[in-house]
């Protein structure tokens, strides 16, 4: 039996700026992450990262959230941000600024 493996990969408009982020949507989960600046990994990698600022309508939580799995960890802050897709409008959101990873989990072989 063949199987195929399909990702999803969207340019999507995160707060007021509009800040454009490339993302991988994830069709098996209802969780939402993105890239903090807080994410040091990638901000040394030179990787897309989202600012979450007040005047960017970007309201964060500081309490932490932890996903764990077999084989690692993601950590970061329950935010709530405008988001849409280049020419829609954007709507009100919740989603994970992502701050730690702790050797990523992958599916993708």
């Amino acid at each position: 039996m063949s199987t195929t493996k399909i990702v999803f990969i969207r340019e999507i408009e995160v707060g007021k700026s509009k800040q454009s982020l490339q993302i991988l949507f994830d069709s098996s989960s209802s969780d939402f992450w993105i890239a903090s600046s807080k994410f040091q990994s990638c901000v040394i990698a030179k990787m897309q990262t989202y600012d979450c600022k007040q005047e960017d309508l970007c309201i964060s939580q500081h309490e932490q959230y932890v996903n764990s799995f077999e084989t690692g960890f993601i950590t970061g802050n329950l935010a709530k941000f405008p988001v849409g897709v280049p020419q829609t409008s954007q709507i009100g959101y919740f989603g994970i600024l992502i701050n730690e990873v702790e050797r990523i989990p992958s599916r993708i072989n």
